[in-house]
């Protein structure tokens, strides 16, 4: 059973070495292919890409040029993988990367299940600030009235999910594209699986679309008129 898990990153270029260090400390590459895409970064990660090329075992730098969104990202990096379960996470590492230790933990327990049918691995936040963990509740709240679903912790990651899952689904290009792997996942009847983890302090960079009172709201407004959307079909 092949694995394998994006990061996608737009200006990270202190925090991708970091990345990949925690990759190879954890020694997930022996289990795990991942591609690293950058999401045409102003600033040196695409310089970072390409010195790093072949350099690592299962660790693949791909690079796209078109800023359109982090969703695109992932579509973009798709194209590249050939796997049976694929996934995603971001590489601001406010989420660790030995949280994919959980990860395989819960495919090697239920690996004749995930075989021919649909599933979800997604992350749990479990130490929230309050300001950000009420603007999520709310949007949780929101969402799960609007679809009928009992949606909680919509952002969090990582996201993994059976490969064949994705072929008939349409990607949205944004940072709805979790609500919407989650959503269809439900609808699919998915068995959905949740892993504890602990979203730390960024330590270099700024979020380009969490950074202020403002952004939240306006990250919640967009959230809720995509579930309108996917209401409405």
């Amino acid at each position: 059973m092949k694995i394998a898990c994006i990061i996608s990153c737009y200006n990270e270029e202190k925090n991708i070495p970091e990345v990949i260090s925690q990759i190879l400390d954890n020694k997930l590459n022996e289990k795990i292919h991942f591609v690293l895409i950058d999401n045409a970064s102003s600033d040196n990660s695409r310089l970072l890409f390409e010195q790093s090329v072949n350099k690592y075992k299962n660790i693949e730098f791909v690079i796209n040029n078109d800023d359109i969104g982090w969703g695109y990202g992932i579509k973009f990096a798709l194209q590249k993988i050939k796997a049976d379960i694929v996934g995603w996470t971001h590489s601001d590492l406010q989420y660790e990367i030995k949280d994919l230790i959980n990860v395989l933990d819960v495919i090697s327990v239920n690996k004749e299940k995930f075989t021919n049918n649909n599933f979800l691995i997604k992350g749990q936040r479990i130490n929230r600030k309050t300001v950000d963990k009420f603007f999520s509740i709310m949007m949780q709240i929101l969402c799960s009235i609007i679809l009928r679903k009992n949606l909680t912790e919509i952002n969090a990651q990582p996201v993994f999910i059976n490969y064949n899952q994705l072929k008939n689904l349409k990607l949205p290009n944004g940072l709805e594209m979790d609500l919407y792997i989650y959503y269809m996942s439900i609808m699919n009847k998915s068995e959905i699986f949740r892993i504890n983890v602990m979203q730390n302090k960024r330590i270099y960079g700024s979020s380009s679309w969490n950074n202020s009172i403002f952004s939240k709201i306006k990250l919640s407004y967009k959230f809720l008129s995509y579930a309108l959307k996917l209401k409405n079909g």
